[in-house]
């Protein structure tokens, strides 16, 4: 799940801001999760979260692009798309980039929360239901 531009979708004919845009995405990315049957690694949701959080977001996630991840973004992304992809907690993490460890870690808890705490939500299946794409003796041949 994408994350919503800082500013909204504020072009002309559209009106929606940072929150309305992201409830779309949201509902959207639900929606059609459902009906095509693909898990979410929900990073908007995270975002969201964190935006919430915190009071002065300006930039806070974003670059001054108004779009693309900050580092402070793209660690948080990367934090959903450990614990999405593992199913687990990316919390312990030692590599925390340029950030404060202080802010990494709270990533790493906002992040295994909303994946782990709603598998069924964003539709992950169990790992044990997927197979490996290899046998045993896969690596023999290289």
């Amino acid at each position: 799940m994408p994350w919503a531009f800082e500013d909204g979708m504020l072009w002309k004919g559209w009106d929606d801001d940072y929150e309305d845009m992201q409830i779309k995405i949201y509902n959207n990315t639900l929606k059609y999760s459902k009906e095509v049957g693909f898990g979410i690694a929900p990073v908007g949701w995270a975002w969201n979260t964190v935006l919430k959080e915190k009071n002065d977001t300006l930039h806070y996630l974003h670059l001054s692009d108004w779009n693309h991840p900050s580092l402070r973004g793209s660690y948080l992304m990367a934090c959903v798309i450990f614990s999405t992809i593992f199913q687990e907690s990316c919390c312990g993490i030692s590599f925390y980039s340029e950030l404060p460890k202080e802010n990494a870690k709270c990533f790493q808890i906002i992040a295994s929360d909303i994946v782990l705490n709603s598998t069924t939500l964003w539709n992950l299946a169990p790992l044990s239901n997927y197979a490996l794409p290899y046998t045993d003796d896969f690596f023999s041949i290289l």
